[in-house]
């Protein structure tokens, strides 16, 4: 029955919260300035945040770019399905085209579109930071957002998840970290897409869509041609499935089959919060810094997050927590002496 604070982080937090408002007594111009400044001006903030496996957010598929023969897609990898299946929604203004606008390079793709669910939006809402919708028009803008050819990418987690952002290439953090850094910002959706050479026309609409530069036009022979044919490449590498190039084609030589690289999707915001930690080396300080101030449940919750983990990344754990204890009784030992 005690109300706890705690500092918001960067990510989800105090930048995104900053910028969702559209009105309040924050100058955003001086705003956006400094958080441009501060989250894009060279490529530290970004290797801290993305730079690594675990990361906060996913791409979700568009479900209208699925091929006819891809067998039965899980919940949790379907917008609408997250959507759908939450208890609360709110719609707020996406932070990074807010933020572009008053920088001067924002993009014509619509503003009013970031969805926040569940305990998110409950807090969204009591905060001021956006407007309450019904499921119907949380779907909707959905649906829009997909026929604008945005990437929809949702909170990291199979359960539960806090929200589904609807992006562009230019102005969104996340997907500029891929193209602009190469950093792994983005989890892939676990879809590639497949090509069609047969009613593929070479007009290059994929590659000018992808929001990531994953694709690229190569030139190919054609038969009784003097001229190149050309035909999309597709780097795996780079590619987060998000379906954008096969909604952009006009030919439908392209749709999403299961495929292209995958990363593990934590079942929750606890087990995503405990491998962000492991791989940044501070596991230690989350469960005996941080921990105590979060409360038993976190610790609790924690500690089935850590046992759950692969035997290589349990060891790892036991070893960051255990040279924390060591540490501890060093330093005791030598101060007794």
């Amino acid at each position: 029955g005690k109300r706890a604070y705690l500092l918001s982080p960067p990510v989800v937090g105090f930048f995104e919260f900053s910028m969702m408002r559209a009105k309040d007594a924050i100058p955003k111009k001086r705003m956006a300035e400094a958080l441009r400044a501060y989250t894009s001006g060279d490529p530290a903030f970004a290797r801290e945040v993305f730079g690594r496996d675990t990361v906060i957010g996913r791409s979700l598929v568009h479900e209208t770019a699925l091929a006819d023969d891809v067998p039965e897609v899980l919940a949790w990898q379907r917008a609408t399905e997250v959507v759908g299946g939450a208890r609360r929604w709110a719609v707020s203004l996406c932070l990074c085209r807010h933020t572009a606008e008053h920088l001067g390079d924002r993009c014509d793709a619509p503003m009013d579109n970031c969805l926040s669910l569940n305990g998110g939006a409950e807090f969204v809402i009591r905060r001021g930071f956006g407007r309450p919708v019904e499921k119907a028009e949380a779907l909707e803008i959905l649906a829009r957002s997909r026929q604008s050819g945005l990437v929809q990418i949702a909170d990291n987690v199979k359960s539960h998840p806090t929200f589904v952002c609807n992006c562009c290439g230019c102005c969104c953090e996340q997907l500029r970290s891929i193209s602009h850094w190469g950093l792994p910002a983005v989890n892939p959706s676990g879809f590639t897409p497949r090509h069609d050479a047969a009613r593929c026309a070479g007009c290059s609409r994929c590659a000018r869509a992808c929001p990531v530069g994953a694709i690229e036009m190569a030139p190919v022979r054609e038969k009784a041609s003097r001229k190149n044919g050309l035909v999309p490449r597709i780097d795996e590498e780079t590619c987060i499935g998000c379906g954008v190039c096969a909604g952009a084609c006009r030919k439908d030589a392209l749709s999403m089959v299961p495929g292209g690289k995958t990363r593990p999707v934590p079942a929750s915001a606890i087990e995503r919060v405990v491998r962000q930690a492991l791989e940044r080396n501070r596991l230690a300080d989350l469960l005996f810094d941080e921990g105590p101030g979060l409360g038993s449940r976190f610790l609790y919750r924690a500690v089935d997050a850590i046992v759950a983990l692969p035997p290589a990344q349990a060891l790892l754990a036991q070893e960051q927590v255990r040279s924390r204890f060591v540490k501890a009784a060093l330093k005791r030992f030598r101060g007794a002496s």
